[in-house]
Protein backbone atom coordinates (compact mmCIF):
# COMPACT_ATOMS: atom_id res chain seq x y z
CA UNK A 1 0.00 0.00 0.00
CA UNK A 2 1.26 3.34 -0.91
CA UNK A 3 0.60 6.58 1.09
CA UNK A 4 0.01 9.71 -0.94
CA UNK A 5 2.16 12.56 0.29
CA UNK A 6 1.03 16.09 -0.60
CA UNK A 7 3.67 18.82 -0.57
CA UNK A 8 2.32 22.29 0.46
CA UNK A 9 5.49 24.30 -0.14
CA UNK A 10 3.86 26.22 -3.03
CA UNK A 11 0.95 27.36 -0.91
CA UNK A 12 3.31 28.50 1.86
CA UNK A 13 5.28 30.62 -0.60
CA UNK A 14 2.14 32.36 -1.82
CA UNK A 15 1.08 33.06 1.73
CA UNK A 16 4.51 34.45 2.50
CA UNK A 17 4.41 36.76 -0.52
CA UNK A 18 0.92 37.98 0.42
CA UNK A 19 1.99 38.61 3.98
CA UNK A 20 5.06 40.54 2.83
CA UNK A 21 2.90 42.57 0.44
CA UNK A 22 0.39 43.47 3.13
CA UNK A 23 3.21 44.36 5.49
CA UNK A 24 4.82 46.57 2.84
CA UNK A 25 1.52 48.37 2.19
CA UNK A 26 1.02 48.99 5.89
CA UNK A 27 4.57 50.28 6.31
CA UNK A 28 4.24 52.47 3.20
CA UNK A 29 0.92 53.89 4.41
CA UNK A 30 2.31 54.68 7.83
CA UNK A 31 5.47 56.21 6.33
CA UNK A 32 3.47 58.26 3.84
CA UNK A 33 1.12 59.51 6.57
CA UNK A 34 4.07 60.45 8.74
CA UNK A 35 5.86 62.14 5.82
CA UNK A 36 2.89 64.21 4.72
CA UNK A 37 1.94 64.92 8.28
CA UNK A 38 5.41 66.26 8.98
CA UNK A 39 5.35 68.18 5.68
CA UNK A 40 1.98 69.68 6.59
CA UNK A 41 3.30 70.76 9.96
CA UNK A 42 6.38 72.23 8.27
CA UNK A 43 4.31 74.15 5.70
CA UNK A 44 2.01 75.44 8.41
CA UNK A 45 5.01 76.64 10.39
CA UNK A 46 6.45 78.34 7.31
CA UNK A 47 3.17 80.18 6.67
CA UNK A 48 2.99 81.35 10.26
CA UNK A 49 6.58 82.62 10.04
CA UNK A 50 5.83 84.38 6.74
CA UNK A 51 2.70 86.01 8.21
CA UNK A 52 4.68 87.29 11.19
CA UNK A 53 7.31 88.76 8.85
CA UNK A 54 4.59 90.41 6.74
CA UNK A 55 2.99 91.89 9.88
CA UNK A 56 6.40 93.09 11.03
CA UNK A 57 6.78 94.81 7.65
CA UNK A 58 3.54 96.77 8.12
CA UNK A 59 4.52 97.75 11.66
CA UNK A 60 7.93 98.90 10.39
CA UNK A 61 6.13 101.03 7.79
CA UNK A 62 4.10 102.71 10.52
CA UNK A 63 7.31 103.52 12.37
CA UNK A 64 8.86 105.00 9.20
CA UNK A 65 5.67 106.99 8.60
CA UNK A 66 5.70 108.38 12.13
CA UNK A 67 9.37 109.38 11.85
CA UNK A 68 9.04 111.14 8.50
CA UNK A 69 5.98 110.88 6.29
CA UNK A 70 7.93 112.51 3.44
CA UNK A 71 10.09 109.37 3.21
CA UNK A 72 7.10 107.45 1.80
CA UNK A 73 7.28 107.40 -2.00
CA UNK A 74 5.64 105.16 -4.59
CA UNK A 75 7.74 102.06 -5.17
CA UNK A 76 8.87 98.65 -3.87
CA UNK A 77 11.32 98.41 -0.98
CA UNK A 78 13.17 96.19 1.45
CA UNK A 79 13.52 96.96 5.17
CA UNK A 80 16.49 97.22 7.50
CA UNK A 81 16.90 98.03 11.22
CA UNK A 82 20.64 97.59 11.80
CA UNK A 83 20.86 101.23 12.89
CA UNK A 84 18.26 100.71 15.58
CA UNK A 85 15.31 102.07 13.61
CA UNK A 86 13.50 100.88 10.53
CA UNK A 87 14.57 102.31 7.16
CA UNK A 88 14.07 101.40 3.51
CA UNK A 89 16.96 99.48 1.92
CA UNK A 90 16.99 98.05 -1.59
CA UNK A 91 13.94 96.53 -3.25
CA UNK A 92 13.51 93.59 -0.84
CA UNK A 93 14.98 92.00 2.28
CA UNK A 94 15.57 88.33 3.15
CA UNK A 95 15.39 86.50 6.47
CA UNK A 96 16.15 82.75 6.67
CA UNK A 97 14.99 82.17 3.11
CA UNK A 98 11.89 84.36 3.38
CA UNK A 99 11.90 87.32 0.96
CA UNK A 100 9.89 90.42 1.89
CA UNK A 101 8.83 93.28 -0.36
CA UNK A 102 7.06 96.46 0.72
CA UNK A 103 5.01 98.22 -1.98
CA UNK A 104 3.68 101.78 -1.61
CA UNK A 105 1.04 103.50 -3.73
CA UNK A 106 0.07 107.10 -3.02
CA UNK A 107 -3.72 107.53 -3.02
CA UNK A 108 -3.66 111.26 -2.30
CA UNK A 109 -1.41 113.87 -0.71
CA UNK A 110 -1.43 112.23 2.70
CA UNK A 111 -2.53 108.65 2.14
CA UNK A 112 -0.69 105.56 0.87
CA UNK A 113 -1.89 102.02 0.34
CA UNK A 114 0.83 99.65 1.55
CA UNK A 115 1.37 95.98 0.73
CA UNK A 116 3.72 93.66 2.63
CA UNK A 117 4.47 90.52 0.60
CA UNK A 118 6.54 87.59 1.87
CA UNK A 119 7.51 84.70 -0.44
CA UNK A 120 9.46 81.51 0.21
CA UNK A 121 10.19 78.10 -1.32
CA UNK A 122 7.79 75.57 0.19
CA UNK A 123 9.31 72.62 -1.67
CA UNK A 124 10.81 71.81 -5.05
CA UNK A 125 7.41 72.07 -6.76
CA UNK A 126 5.96 75.30 -5.41
CA UNK A 127 6.52 78.59 -3.63
CA UNK A 128 4.49 80.10 -0.81
CA UNK A 129 3.22 83.67 -0.52
CA UNK A 130 1.59 85.77 2.18
CA UNK A 131 0.33 89.27 1.39
CA UNK A 132 -1.03 91.82 3.87
CA UNK A 133 -2.44 95.29 3.20
CA UNK A 134 -2.93 98.51 5.13
CA UNK A 135 -3.55 102.21 4.54
CA UNK A 136 -1.07 104.76 5.92
CA UNK A 137 -2.29 108.28 6.61
CA UNK A 138 -0.34 111.39 7.53
CA UNK A 139 -2.60 112.03 10.51
CA UNK A 140 -0.48 115.02 11.59
CA UNK A 141 -1.32 116.86 8.34
CA UNK A 142 -4.99 115.87 8.27
CA UNK A 143 -5.44 117.23 11.78
CA UNK A 144 -4.80 120.73 10.38
CA UNK A 145 -8.27 121.08 8.87
CA UNK A 146 -10.04 124.43 8.77
CA UNK A 147 -13.68 125.33 9.21
CA UNK A 148 -15.59 123.82 6.27
CA UNK A 149 -19.02 124.94 7.44
CA UNK A 150 -18.81 127.89 5.04
CA UNK A 151 -16.49 127.01 2.14
CA UNK A 152 -15.01 129.93 0.21
CA UNK A 153 -13.74 130.14 -3.36
CA UNK A 154 -10.00 130.69 -3.37
CA UNK A 155 -9.63 130.62 -7.17
CA UNK A 156 -11.19 129.32 -10.35
CA UNK A 157 -10.11 128.61 -13.90
CA UNK A 158 -11.63 128.59 -17.37
CA UNK A 159 -10.26 125.81 -19.57
CA UNK A 160 -9.90 126.30 -23.31
CA UNK A 161 -12.72 125.06 -25.52
CA UNK A 162 -16.32 124.27 -24.62
CA UNK A 163 -16.10 120.75 -23.19
CA UNK A 164 -17.57 119.94 -19.76
CA UNK A 165 -15.16 119.17 -16.96
CA UNK A 166 -15.48 115.58 -15.79
CA UNK A 167 -12.89 114.20 -13.30
CA UNK A 168 -9.77 115.42 -11.49
CA UNK A 169 -6.81 114.05 -9.58
CA UNK A 170 -4.20 116.15 -7.79
CA UNK A 171 -0.63 114.93 -7.32
CA UNK A 172 2.71 116.62 -6.75
CA UNK A 173 1.43 120.18 -7.10
CA UNK A 174 -0.45 119.50 -10.35
CA UNK A 175 -4.13 118.95 -11.08
CA UNK A 176 -4.85 116.44 -13.84
CA UNK A 177 -8.25 117.05 -15.44
CA UNK A 178 -10.20 115.11 -18.07
CA UNK A 179 -13.24 116.37 -19.96
CA UNK A 180 -16.00 114.27 -21.46
CA UNK A 181 -16.03 116.16 -24.74
CA UNK A 182 -14.32 118.98 -26.58
CA UNK A 183 -10.70 119.65 -27.37
CA UNK A 184 -8.40 119.80 -25.53
CA UNK A 185 -9.80 117.16 -23.18
CA UNK A 186 -6.73 116.34 -21.03
CA UNK A 187 -5.51 119.40 -19.14
CA UNK A 188 -2.69 119.73 -16.61
CA UNK A 189 -2.83 122.67 -14.21
CA UNK A 190 -0.08 123.86 -11.88
CA UNK A 191 -1.75 124.23 -8.46
CA UNK A 192 1.39 124.55 -6.35
CA UNK A 193 -0.02 127.99 -5.54
CA UNK A 194 -3.72 127.25 -5.15
CA UNK A 195 -4.67 130.92 -5.28
CA UNK A 196 -3.20 131.22 -8.79
CA UNK A 197 -3.75 127.99 -10.80
CA UNK A 198 -1.93 127.96 -14.14
CA UNK A 199 -2.58 125.76 -17.17
CA UNK A 200 0.70 124.16 -18.24
CA UNK A 201 -0.51 121.84 -21.04
CA UNK A 202 -3.57 121.01 -23.16
CA UNK A 203 -3.75 117.63 -24.89
CA UNK A 204 -6.32 116.18 -27.28
CA UNK A 205 -7.15 112.54 -26.54
CA UNK A 206 -9.44 110.50 -28.79
CA UNK A 207 -12.89 109.61 -27.54
CA UNK A 208 -14.98 110.85 -24.64
CA UNK A 209 -12.84 110.83 -21.48
CA UNK A 210 -14.41 109.51 -18.26
CA UNK A 211 -11.75 109.09 -15.56
CA UNK A 212 -8.07 109.51 -14.71
CA UNK A 213 -5.55 108.03 -12.28
CA UNK A 214 -2.00 109.26 -11.75
CA UNK A 215 0.92 107.25 -10.38
CA UNK A 216 4.51 108.42 -10.54
CA UNK A 217 5.34 109.65 -14.02
CA UNK A 218 2.24 108.24 -15.71
CA UNK A 219 -1.41 109.16 -16.13
CA UNK A 220 -3.99 106.50 -17.02
CA UNK A 221 -7.12 107.70 -18.81
CA UNK A 222 -10.43 105.90 -19.41
CA UNK A 223 -12.27 106.74 -22.61
CA UNK A 224 -14.94 105.67 -25.10
CA UNK A 225 -12.44 104.92 -27.87
CA UNK A 226 -13.21 101.38 -29.07
CA UNK A 227 -9.62 100.45 -29.86
CA UNK A 228 -8.06 102.28 -26.91
CA UNK A 229 -10.36 102.28 -23.89
CA UNK A 230 -7.29 102.89 -21.69
CA UNK A 231 -4.60 105.40 -22.69
CA UNK A 232 -1.26 105.86 -20.88
CA UNK A 233 0.57 109.20 -20.89
CA UNK A 234 4.07 109.92 -19.66
CA UNK A 235 3.71 113.09 -17.56
CA UNK A 236 7.29 113.35 -16.28
CA UNK A 237 7.28 116.67 -18.12
CA UNK A 238 3.83 118.16 -17.35
CA UNK A 239 4.35 120.70 -20.11
CA UNK A 240 4.46 117.92 -22.70
CA UNK A 241 2.46 114.74 -21.90
CA UNK A 242 3.38 111.91 -24.27
CA UNK A 243 1.15 108.98 -25.21
CA UNK A 244 3.22 105.83 -24.55
CA UNK A 245 0.65 103.03 -24.78
CA UNK A 246 -3.04 102.16 -24.98
CA UNK A 247 -5.13 99.05 -24.48
CA UNK A 248 -7.95 97.74 -26.64
CA UNK A 249 -10.44 95.86 -24.48
CA UNK A 250 -12.83 93.32 -26.01
CA UNK A 251 -16.09 94.65 -27.40
CA UNK A 252 -17.15 98.24 -27.98
CA UNK A 253 -18.17 99.30 -24.48
CA UNK A 254 -16.77 102.44 -22.89
CA UNK A 255 -14.32 102.52 -20.00
CA UNK A 256 -16.00 104.76 -17.39
CA UNK A 257 -14.00 104.50 -14.15
CA UNK A 258 -10.55 103.53 -12.91
CA UNK A 259 -8.70 102.69 -9.74
CA UNK A 260 -5.05 101.86 -9.31
CA UNK A 261 -3.28 99.70 -6.71
CA UNK A 262 0.41 98.94 -7.07
CA UNK A 263 1.11 97.57 -10.54
CA UNK A 264 -2.54 96.88 -11.34
CA UNK A 265 -5.07 99.24 -12.93
CA UNK A 266 -8.73 98.31 -12.46
CA UNK A 267 -11.18 99.34 -15.19
CA UNK A 268 -14.99 99.27 -15.20
CA UNK A 269 -17.09 99.63 -18.32
CA UNK A 270 -20.69 100.60 -19.03
CA UNK A 271 -21.75 97.35 -20.67
CA UNK A 272 -20.67 94.17 -22.42
CA UNK A 273 -19.57 90.79 -21.09
CA UNK A 274 -16.32 91.91 -19.46
CA UNK A 275 -17.28 95.00 -17.49
CA UNK A 276 -14.50 94.69 -14.91
CA UNK A 277 -10.92 94.32 -16.12
CA UNK A 278 -7.61 94.07 -14.25
CA UNK A 279 -4.64 95.46 -16.21
CA UNK A 280 -0.95 94.88 -15.55
CA UNK A 281 0.84 98.27 -15.63
CA UNK A 282 4.19 97.12 -14.23
CA UNK A 283 5.58 98.37 -17.55
CA UNK A 284 3.47 101.46 -18.37
CA UNK A 285 4.72 101.39 -21.96
CA UNK A 286 3.38 97.86 -22.45
CA UNK A 287 0.21 97.33 -20.43
CA UNK A 288 -1.60 93.99 -20.67
CA UNK A 289 -4.90 92.52 -19.51
CA UNK A 290 -4.70 90.12 -16.54
CA UNK A 291 -8.30 89.00 -16.11
CA UNK A 292 -11.87 90.16 -16.71
CA UNK A 293 -15.17 89.59 -14.96
CA UNK A 294 -18.80 89.99 -16.04
CA UNK A 295 -21.05 92.20 -13.88
CA UNK A 296 -24.77 92.91 -13.63
CA UNK A 297 -26.09 96.14 -15.14
CA UNK A 298 -24.05 99.07 -16.38
CA UNK A 299 -21.14 99.91 -14.08
CA UNK A 300 -20.42 103.48 -12.92
CA UNK A 301 -17.58 103.58 -10.39
CA UNK A 302 -14.95 101.43 -8.71
CA UNK A 303 -12.73 101.63 -5.66
CA UNK A 304 -10.21 98.96 -4.67
CA UNK A 305 -8.94 98.53 -1.13
CA UNK A 306 -6.94 95.74 0.56
CA UNK A 307 -7.67 93.08 -2.04
CA UNK A 308 -11.34 93.85 -2.78
CA UNK A 309 -13.01 95.86 -5.54
CA UNK A 310 -16.24 97.73 -4.81
CA UNK A 311 -18.28 98.53 -7.94
CA UNK A 312 -21.51 100.51 -8.33
CA UNK A 313 -23.99 100.01 -11.15
CA UNK A 314 -27.52 100.74 -12.39
CA UNK A 315 -28.68 97.19 -11.68
CA UNK A 316 -31.81 97.30 -9.50
CA UNK A 317 -30.77 94.08 -7.79
CA UNK A 318 -27.03 94.76 -7.53
CA UNK A 319 -26.31 98.46 -6.97
CA UNK A 320 -23.04 97.31 -5.35
CA UNK A 321 -20.85 94.36 -6.30
CA UNK A 322 -17.76 93.27 -4.37
CA UNK A 323 -15.04 91.24 -6.11
CA UNK A 324 -12.03 89.47 -4.62
CA UNK A 325 -8.97 90.78 -6.48
CA UNK A 326 -6.34 89.47 -4.08
CA UNK A 327 -5.02 87.67 -7.17
CA UNK A 328 -5.76 90.09 -10.05
CA UNK A 329 -5.21 87.32 -12.58
CA UNK A 330 -7.95 85.21 -10.98
CA UNK A 331 -10.88 87.48 -10.07
CA UNK A 332 -13.84 86.03 -8.19
CA UNK A 333 -17.11 87.45 -6.88
CA UNK A 334 -17.74 87.95 -3.18
CA UNK A 335 -21.39 88.97 -3.57
CA UNK A 336 -23.90 91.37 -5.09
CA UNK A 337 -25.85 93.71 -2.83
CA UNK A 338 -29.34 95.05 -3.45
CA UNK A 339 -30.11 98.47 -2.00
CA UNK A 340 -33.73 99.40 -1.30
CA UNK A 341 -35.45 101.12 -4.23
CA UNK A 342 -34.56 101.28 -7.91
CA UNK A 343 -32.15 104.22 -7.96
CA UNK A 344 -28.76 103.62 -9.59
CA UNK A 345 -25.59 103.29 -7.58
CA UNK A 346 -23.39 106.08 -9.00
CA UNK A 347 -20.22 106.43 -6.93
CA UNK A 348 -18.47 104.59 -4.12
CA UNK A 349 -16.00 105.60 -1.39
CA UNK A 350 -14.33 102.99 0.84
CA UNK A 351 -12.17 103.20 3.96
CA UNK A 352 -11.50 100.67 6.70
CA UNK A 353 -14.62 98.43 6.52
CA UNK A 354 -16.95 101.31 5.66
CA UNK A 355 -18.56 101.50 2.22
CA UNK A 356 -20.34 104.69 1.14
CA UNK A 357 -22.54 104.57 -1.97
CA UNK A 358 -23.90 107.72 -3.62
CA UNK A 359 -27.06 107.18 -5.65
CA UNK A 360 -28.94 108.89 -8.46
CA UNK A 361 -31.65 110.21 -6.11
CA UNK A 362 -29.19 112.06 -3.85
CA UNK A 363 -29.07 109.33 -1.21
CA UNK A 364 -25.75 108.64 0.49
CA UNK A 365 -25.77 105.13 2.00
CA UNK A 366 -23.20 104.35 4.71
CA UNK A 367 -22.69 100.67 5.56
CA UNK A 368 -20.31 98.50 7.57
CA UNK A 369 -18.98 95.60 5.49
CA UNK A 370 -16.78 94.01 8.16
CA UNK A 371 -18.71 90.83 7.39
CA UNK A 372 -19.46 90.52 3.68
CA UNK A 373 -22.17 87.98 4.48
CA UNK A 374 -23.92 90.34 6.85
CA UNK A 375 -23.38 94.01 5.96
CA UNK A 376 -24.91 96.51 8.36
CA UNK A 377 -26.60 99.68 7.10
CA UNK A 378 -25.48 102.46 9.45
CA UNK A 379 -27.31 105.43 7.96
CA UNK A 380 -28.76 107.15 4.89
CA UNK A 381 -28.67 110.89 4.25
CA UNK A 382 -30.28 112.57 1.25
CA UNK A 383 -28.79 115.69 -0.34
CA UNK A 384 -31.22 116.29 -3.17
CA UNK A 385 -30.00 115.16 -6.57
CA UNK A 386 -27.57 112.87 -8.44
CA UNK A 387 -24.34 112.14 -6.56
CA UNK A 388 -21.56 112.42 -9.16
CA UNK A 389 -18.38 112.09 -7.13
CA UNK A 390 -17.15 111.80 -3.52
CA UNK A 391 -13.86 112.02 -1.63
CA UNK A 392 -13.23 111.49 2.09
CA UNK A 393 -10.96 113.71 4.20
CA UNK A 394 -9.99 114.77 7.71
CA UNK A 395 -9.17 111.21 8.77
CA UNK A 396 -12.34 110.02 7.04
CA UNK A 397 -14.60 112.21 9.17
CA UNK A 398 -15.60 114.53 6.28
CA UNK A 399 -17.09 113.56 2.94
CA UNK A 400 -16.67 116.03 0.04
CA UNK A 401 -19.45 115.53 -2.51
CA UNK A 402 -20.24 116.80 -6.02
CA UNK A 403 -23.87 116.70 -7.19
CA UNK A 404 -26.46 117.97 -9.70
CA UNK A 405 -28.40 119.80 -6.97
CA UNK A 406 -29.11 123.23 -8.50
CA UNK A 407 -28.80 125.44 -5.43
CA UNK A 408 -25.87 123.64 -3.77
CA UNK A 409 -23.85 121.43 -6.08
CA UNK A 410 -21.08 120.98 -3.49
CA UNK A 411 -21.55 119.43 -0.06
CA UNK A 412 -19.28 118.78 2.89
CA UNK A 413 -20.78 116.08 5.10
CA UNK A 414 -19.70 115.43 8.67
CA UNK A 415 -19.46 111.63 8.92
CA UNK A 416 -17.56 111.49 12.22
CA UNK A 417 -20.64 109.70 13.56
CA UNK A 418 -21.34 107.18 10.82
CA UNK A 419 -24.76 106.40 12.25
CA UNK A 420 -25.80 110.05 12.15
CA UNK A 421 -24.12 112.00 9.32
CA UNK A 422 -24.96 115.67 8.89
CA UNK A 423 -24.48 118.47 6.35
CA UNK A 424 -21.55 120.59 7.53
CA UNK A 425 -21.35 123.02 4.63
CA UNK A 426 -22.51 123.65 1.05
CA UNK A 427 -21.53 125.76 -1.95
CA UNK A 428 -23.69 126.84 -4.87
CA UNK A 429 -21.62 126.35 -8.01
CA UNK A 430 -22.68 127.79 -11.35
CA UNK A 431 -23.30 124.35 -12.87
CA UNK A 432 -23.41 120.63 -12.08
CA UNK A 433 -20.26 119.28 -10.42
CA UNK A 434 -18.99 116.04 -11.98
CA UNK A 435 -15.66 115.54 -10.22
CA UNK A 436 -14.24 116.36 -6.80
CA UNK A 437 -10.91 115.92 -5.05
CA UNK A 438 -9.89 116.83 -1.51
CA UNK A 439 -6.17 117.48 -0.93
CA UNK A 440 -5.34 117.13 2.78
CA UNK A 441 -1.82 118.52 2.35
CA UNK A 442 -3.25 121.95 1.49
CA UNK A 443 -6.75 121.51 2.96
CA UNK A 444 -8.32 122.41 -0.38
CA UNK A 445 -11.44 121.13 -2.14
CA UNK A 446 -11.24 120.90 -5.97
CA UNK A 447 -14.42 120.80 -8.06
CA UNK A 448 -14.81 120.12 -11.79
CA UNK A 449 -18.01 121.54 -13.29
CA UNK A 450 -20.00 121.67 -16.52
CA UNK A 451 -19.73 125.46 -16.71
CA UNK A 452 -17.82 126.16 -19.94
CA UNK A 453 -16.35 129.34 -18.50
CA UNK A 454 -15.54 127.95 -15.04
CA UNK A 455 -14.58 124.28 -15.24
CA UNK A 456 -12.26 124.32 -12.20
CA UNK A 457 -13.12 125.72 -8.77
CA UNK A 458 -10.73 125.56 -5.78
CA UNK A 459 -12.39 126.06 -2.40
CA UNK A 460 -10.83 126.73 0.97
CA UNK A 461 -12.22 126.61 4.53
CA UNK A 462 -13.50 129.84 6.06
Amino acid sequence: MYKKIVHRSGASLVELILAMTVFSIVVFSISTSLFYGLESISLSGQRIRATLLAEEGLEALRNIRDNDFASLVDGTYGLDETTGEWVFLGSSDTTDGFQREISLLQLNGSTFEATSTVTWSQNLQRNGEVQLFTVLTNWMVESLVGDWSNPLVESNLNLAGSGSGWKIQVSGGYAYIVRQNGSPDFVIVDVSTTSVPLIVSNTAVSGSLRDIRVSGNYAYIASSTNNAEVAVYNISNPLLPILVDSLNLSGNDNAVALDLVGDVLYVVRDGGSDQFVAVDISDPTNITELDAFNLSGSSDDVEVLVGYAYITSNSNSAELTILDVTDPSNISEVDEYNYTGNEDGHVVEVFDNIVIVGRADGDVWISDYSDFNNPILLSVINIGDDINDMDAGNNNTYLFVGTDQNDSELYILDISNLSSPSILGTYDASSDVNGVYYDPTTDRFYAITEDNSLELIILQPS
